[in-house]
C-alpha cells in the first residue's frame, strides 16, 4: 500500500480521490503507531514524511481545498472524507 500510495502521489499531488486516501490511512498510522513493530513504524514515518510534512488531517484537508478551491470534485471528496475521518475519530474514541 505505501508503494502504491507514494506512486499515485508522484503522478497526481492534487487528485481528490487520493487526497481521501491520504486523510484514512494517516489516520490509520496515527492510530496503529504504537503496535507497530519499531523497525516498520521507522520506516512508515519515513515514507511518509515527504507527502504528510508534519501535516495532521485538518492541515492537509485546508490547504487541499485552499489548492483546489475551483474543483466541486475536489471540494465533494474533501468534505465528505473529512466528515469520514471524523465519524472514524468518535467511533475510536467510543470503543
Amino acid at each position: 500500500m505505501l508503494q502504491s500510495i507514494k506512486r499515485a502521489h508522484r503522478l497526481d499531488p492534487n487528485n481528490p480521490k487520493l487526497h481521501s486516501y491520504l486523510i484514512l490511512y494517516h489516520g490509520y498510522l496515527t492510530r496503529w503507531q504504537g503496535s507497530l513493530d519499531a523497525s516498520v513504524a521507522t520506516v512508515l514515518k519515513q515514507e511518509m514524511e515527504p507527502i504528510f510534512r508534519a501535516r495532521d488531517p485538518h492541515q492537509m484537508n485546508a490547504e487541499f481545498l485552499a489548492a483546489n478551491s475551483n474543483s466541486l470534485e475536489a471540494l465533494l471528496e474533501s468534505e465528505c472524507q473529512f466528515i469520514s475521518h471524523h465519524e472514524a475519530h468518535l467511533w475510536y474514541i467510543d470503543s
